[in-house]
């Protein structure tokens, strides 16, 4: 249904699609987290307690261009989970210094403290554990993500010592943009 409505959008109305996409994309990513309600843990009146805590929301942008569609997405998730209540944290991973992992599998050994590399990721592993939600925006480049975020999925092999125990019972959003009507000519 949705690929219906936009191949009739894009024959009919001339608008460019990458704006389509980054309305589809808003549409349905980032207006329901104006009531945030499908990612957050909400008792069935979507009114938060007073007593509770506010969910902790990382949000992650893996583009290199720091006003990319991805980002402005990412950056109108934030503010929706911001007005709903959460603790909300966003990092630019293009701004960041993260190394590649080594696979030294120093993070594996007996009574290892995680990644034995010393870079900005040592700033992020701290708020994955920390975050209910994580939201991992970015471009999509050859049929993939960036690398940015690919830098920083590898890293997560760091939790990998413990079952992975500190990634489990995450909810997880994605926002992804690329700049085509056709994958297969932008991929």
């Amino acid at each position: 249904m949705i690929c219906r409505v936009l191949r009739t959008i894009i024959n009919f109305s001339g608008i460019p699609a990458t704006i389509i996409g980054v309305f589809l994309l808003s549409f349905y990513i980032v207006n329901p987290f104006l009531r945030f309600d499908w990612l957050c843990k909400r008792r069935k009146n979507l009114e938060a307690k007073p007593e509770s805590k506010p969910e902790k929301v990382l949000v992650l942008t893996g583009s290199p261009r720091p006003n990319s569609n991805s980002t402005i997405l990412a950056e109108q998730a934030q503010n929706g989970a911001k007005a709903a209540g959460a603790d909300v944290e966003l990092f630019h991973l293009a701004g960041m210094k993260i190394n590649p992992c080594s696979a030294c599998d120093g993070c594996r050994k007996k009574n290892a403290r995680g990644c034995v590399i010393k870079d900005d990721m040592q700033l992020l592993y701290p708020r994955v554990k920390a975050a209910d939600v994580i939201i991992i925006a970015g471009p999509v480049y050859w049929f993939n993500m960036s690398a940015y975020t690919k830098l920083f999925m590898d890293r997560l092999y760091a939790f990998g010592s413990g079952d992975y125990r500190a990634l489990r019972k995450k909810r997880i959003g994605i926002i992804l943009t690329y700049g085509d009507a056709n994958p297969f000519v932008s991929g």
